[in-house]
């Protein structure tokens, strides 16, 4: 994928320009305007910063025990 502009970027992942360029500052990236191109070497820069910033941990969804209770009911 050829380089895009932060405000391009910004368009795609669906936040503001200035949120991103806020997060690109964060990650000690150069851009400072919406019109600074920023290629796949700062993305992944970025994307990189923003998993360990965010804790990038494995999502896991608590699924509730079986009650005793239904479980005896069952068996009838």
């Amino acid at each position: 994928m050829a380089d895009v502009t932060v405000s391009e970027l910004a368009k795609v992942v669906g936040v503001s320009v200035e949120r991103l360029l806020s997060q690109v500052k964060e990650a000690g990236l150069p851009h400072t305007k919406a019109e600074d191109p920023i290629s796949n070497d700062d993305k992944n820069t970025l994307l990189l910063f923003l998993r360990r910033s965010h804790g990038d941990k494995e999502r896991r969804i608590p699924l509730p025990r079986r009650s005793r209770c239904s479980a005896r009911l069952s068996r009838r």
